[in-house]
């Protein structure tokens, strides 16, 4: 699908393929494959739009990281927090440093993650077919800090059955 968007000049559909196709194979743990998928968006080959570039961005450190490239993984993560700030885009800037925040809870550093958890504001979920929500990096923190319970913030999206619940309260579920 990829291949065909980019022959035929399709910049946003080249982009959600790679996406989608990086996003599926870091989820199956075929890690490589994940790099290779969104590596070209992430080099700015074909990146239309913040969110399709954003995320995978996420998905290639994510992917990095699990193959044990820890400072290459950082390095992309730095690298859209420079590209978010340099866009004005302070939103996207918020959400990049919670994931450096995810990223460094996945690599041992507790500390620094509970540093970001003291300026964390929690928001809606919004899009979900994403690779990552600053809501869950709150949430795994707080788990990591010994928190525990449902009163912890986030909880919820930790638990399947309340996103379940969650979206069909919001959704038009009449044809499920």
């Amino acid at each position: 699908m990829s291949d065909l968007a980019q022959r035929e000049d399709l910049a946003e559909s080249a982009a959600a393929a790679a996406f989608f196709e990086g996003m599926a194979r870091w989820a199956m743990g075929d890690l490589q494959e994940a790099v290779d998928a969104v590596r070209p968006i992430v080099a700015g080959a074909y990146a239309p739009n913040a969110f399709f570039y954003a995320h995978a961005t996420f998905t290639l450190a994510l992917a990095l990281d699990a193959l044990g490239r820890g400072e290459e993984a950082e390095a992309v993560a730095s690298d859209l927090v420079v590209r978010r700030l340099t866009a004005g885009n302070a939103v996207g800037v918020r959400e990049a440093e919670a994931f450096i925040a995810e990223l460094r809870l996945r690599q041992g550093g507790l500390q620094e993650a509970k540093q970001w958890l003291g300026g964390h504001v929690p928001r809606s979920v919004g899009v979900t077919y994403g690779v990552y929500h600053p809501d869950l990096t709150a949430a795994r923190v707080r788990l990591a800090l010994g928190e525990s319970g449902r009163h912890i913030e986030g909880a919820n999206l930790l638990d399947p059955a309340s996103l379940v619940d969650r979206f069909r309260r919001i959704h038009n579920t009449r044809l499920l």
